[in-house]
């Protein structure tokens, strides 16, 4: 999953990217590229830290230029935290079509 987020991370030219599972109370990342310490030891981030949770909610697509300005992001740790700018989610989805990250 590492190579995904590699790929990703050089294809659009963005510092961090990962591919994330969300869970009921936590996101696992089995696959990520330039996250800070201790995101990267860790692996995950709390839910307070995830805008992915809005993706797996919605089962859609999640482009954010600006989050900083976007009501439903500006107030999140995320941002602060990790120093977020932009966002762009893609579901992922099982045989079944359950979004699972």
């Amino acid at each position: 999953m590492d190579r995904f987020a590699r790929l990703v991370s050089r294809l659009l030219r963005v510092p961090v990217a990962f591919v994330s599972l969300v869970e009921a109370d936590r996101q696992v990342l089995p696959g990520m590229i330039g996250l800070p310490e201790p995101w990267a030891r860790r692996r995950e981030l709390p839910l307070s830290h995830s805008l992915c949770r809005y993706v797996v909610a919605s089962g859609q697509r999640l482009a954010v230029s600006d989050a900083r300005s976007d009501e439903r992001f500006r107030t999140s740790p995320y941002l602060a935290d990790l120093g977020v700018v932009a966002y762009a989610g893609i579901p992922l989805t099982d045989a079944g079509g359950l979004v699972l990250g």
